[in-house]
């Protein structure tokens, strides 16, 4: 299971010009958001005992996507969006 300090430092190569994150304690949930010009997404790593599904909302010149996979699956696909 990837640990939220090695998500941030996953996103890294994307030099983004906004990275921000949060923990919500009651949702369990782990946000972040981040934003290349006109690229907008919020990463959601929602974990329960020992599995992390993500939910990743990216907008786009080219349109708007949403991703619900495991955290692995869902990096690769932002990347390839982004990039």
């Amino acid at each position: 299971m990837m640990d939220t300090k090695e998500l941030l430092d996953k996103l890294k190569p994307l030099q983004m010009d906004v990275l921000t994150s949060d923990y919500s304690k009651e949702e369990e949930c782990f946000f972040i958001y981040g934003q290349k010009g006109n690229v907008k997404f919020f990463f959601n790593l929602f974990s329960e005992k020992n599995n992390c599904e993500a939910l990743v909302n990216i907008s786009t010149s080219n349109g708007k996507y949403t991703i619900e996979d495991n955290v692995e699956n869902a990096l690769q696909q932002l990347f390839d969006k982004i990039l």
